[in-house]
């Protein structure tokens, strides 16, 4: 097929869009429940354009696109015939829309599971991964040993609050995800009081100093909800990593998320941090979701 029949089509009809949105939701819903094994709720969404990759009338490929300026996050991307849009020819039909949009930073999309079309777009783009998320099925994760999980105290979680904000607002920084250092460390602020906006006593949240008898060698946090449990951080402290204390450390939150009768126990990795990948993948731990970052400049 000739690159330059294809074109793209903005849907304007607001009725339409909000349909076509609603099939977009769905199908990502669909596609993460697949991916993560869990039954998870459709949210009802309106926000974004509807772009249509068509030949004459012909339509090939759906985008839910949002935006903020130059920064493009592609919500969904459905695409009718693999054969006919692949990753690479996909690729080169969204910088000719960014060059018509005046879209100019990058986009941003989720390959849910394994996308072959949105893996090879990726690879076509030179695409930076902004995070991994993974899980593991918690049957299969032996038991901790060597170290013991103390809850932390409101001392330990003052000092730990201070730094770990600090520190996410550098991996949100480095990753991509905020556009200045001022942005991230004010999103690091928000997003922890949203999280933990009663501290150590907030429903859900669980954190602890991790301990090789009296010796604290690191600390976990692990959010719970009705579907399984989530590693929103685990750190071991520089003088204590290389001893295995976060494979012990991980296997502790297995653990906890088994007795506390979920399934599965799920993490997310920024960046390129493949120690990290190969460490989770070791102890069971599959992809679920890769997040990518294509330049367009």
């Amino acid at each position: 097929m000739p690159i330059s029949t294809l074109s793209w089509m903005l849907i304007e009809d607001d009725a339409d869009r909000k349909k076509r949105i609603g099939d977009a939701v769905r199908h990502v819903v669909a596609q993460r429940s697949s991916a993560e094994h869990r039954a998870i709720d459709v949210p009802e969404l309106s926000d974004g354009e509807i772009w249509l990759l068509r030949d004459g009338a012909a339509e090939l490929a759906s985008l839910w696109v949002l935006h903020d300026g130059t920064r493009v996050v592609l919500g969904d991307v459905t695409v009718q015939d693999a054969s006919l849009v692949t990753g690479r020819l996909l690729w080169t039909e969204l910088r000719a829309l960014a060059g018509r949009r005046g879209w100019t930073d990058s986009i941003h999309v989720s390959e849910l599971g394994h996308n072959p079309v949105i893996a090879e777009c990726a690879s076509a783009a030179d695409a930076v991964r902004v995070a991994t998320k993974m899980q593991v099925d918690v049957a299969r994760v032996p038991p901790a040993r060597g170290i013991v999980l103390e809850p932390m105290t409101e001392e330990a979680f003052i000092a730990y609050q201070s730094a770990t904000i600090i520190e996410y607002a550098r991996e949100l920084r480095s990753n991509g995800l905020a556009g200045s250092t001022d942005e991230a460390q004010k999103r690091s602020a928000e997003q922890h009081a949203e999280l933990l906006p009663r501290g150590l006593a907030t429903p859900g949240e669980n954190l602890w100093t991790v301990k090789d008898g009296s010796e604290a060698v690191g600390i976990l946090w692990v959010h719970t909800d009705e579907t399984r449990g989530f590693i929103y951080d685990i750190e071991m402290r520089e003088t204590a990593r290389g001893r295995g204390y976060g494979t012990q450390t991980l296997r502790a939150a297995a653990g906890f998320t088994r007795d506390a009768g979920l399934p599965m126990l799920a993490l997310n990795v920024f960046g390129g941090n493949e120690g990290a990948r190969r460490l989770y993948a070791r102890e069971g731990f599959a992809v679920t979701e890769t997040m990518w970052s294509m330049p367009l400049g």
